[in-house]
């Protein structure tokens, strides 16, 4: 498959305060690939850094360090962002209809009404949501105008941002199945990213594991067979919410609550070891 986006040890510190004291590691030194048609789930807890990477790969926001590569240079302008707050993307003052609409405007695509009640149908809602107002629609309603919104412009690249983990089981398979089926129809490539490990099982061809800011497992059938020690404990659901972990400065991240950690772990980083369609960030595999 063509490589179509590529970050080459990209890092993002935030600074707080006035004289930039307190620092804050969102992204550390990551390295990862996009290749055009393809499905790469990003997986991993809240506050591991999953959105903060996304936007460092799309240049919404500047890397501190390393570096953003469009290889593809068909891809600028042929991005949709689909984020999981839907009433930011809407401009109260506006219609849905309008706002629907925008993104075609803008790249001057002419839709018949006939394609628009397509559209409409394909995810449960009515022409009539068409005249009314961001406030008079229900959550799972603007979700799905949102998704709309942002495939209706033909982009090559979806990126989806937690997109459904505010909405009903029903109104959640709904937008998948949606948004598999436009991906086979259309050859889009996607780049979803969330906490869940159920939904990322169902639509994810390759998943990279957050954790910490660094990616520490990327590539195919992880769900089926784990390897690094976090993804194992993870997917288990038997990870609890770390909030005040010590994170050794010289070692690795997962070091104090590893159950396979060894002496090496506390004093040096692990390496990005390569193996058969996958790339583990551990000791055990160096």
């Amino acid at each position: 498959m063509q490589e179509i986006v590529r970050g080459i040890n990209v890092t993002k510190i935030f600074k707080k305060g006035i004289l930039s004291m307190n620092k804050r590691i969102a992204v550390e030194r990551v390295n990862i690939s996009l290749f055009q048609g393809e499905t790469l789930t990003i997986l991993g807890e809240s506050g591991s850094g999953k959105t903060t990477l996304v936007k460092l790969l799309l240049k919404i926001i500047k890397p501190t360090y390393g570096e953003v590569l469009f290889l593809d240079k068909g891809l600028i302008g042929n991005i949709s962002l689909l984020s999981q707050h839907p009433e930011k993307a809407f401009d109260p003052r506006w219609k849905i209809q309008r706002s629907l609409l925008e993104p075609a405007k803008i790249k001057k695509i002419k839709l018949e009404e006939d394609f628009l009640f397509g559209l409409l149908e394909k995810v449960n809602l009515n022409m009539d949501i068409l005249n009314r107002y961001p406030h008079e629609v229900s959550g799972g309603e603007l979700q799905r105008i949102a998704l709309l919104r942002a495939v209706i412009s033909n982009p090559r690249l979806l990126v989806c941002d937690e997109p459904t983990s505010m909405l009903d089981a029903s109104t959640q398979a709904l937008i998948i199945n949606f948004l598999l089926k436009l991906k086979r129809e259309r050859h889009l490539t996607l780049m979803f990213i969330t906490h869940d490990i159920e939904l990322a099982k169902v639509i994810s061809e390759r998943t990279a594991i957050m954790y910490y800011g660094e990616i520490i497992e990327i590539g195919q059938n992880i769900f089926k067979e784990p390897l690094h020690p976090y993804t194992k404990l993870f997917l288990k659901g038997e990870i609890k919410p770390q909030e005040n972990l010590f994170i050794y400065s010289t070692g690795c991240k997962f070091y104090q609550i590893c159950p396979s950690r060894e002496r090496i772990c506390l004093h040096k980083r692990p390496p990005l070891s390569i193996l058969t369609n996958r790339k583990v960030k551990c000791w055990l595999y160096a």
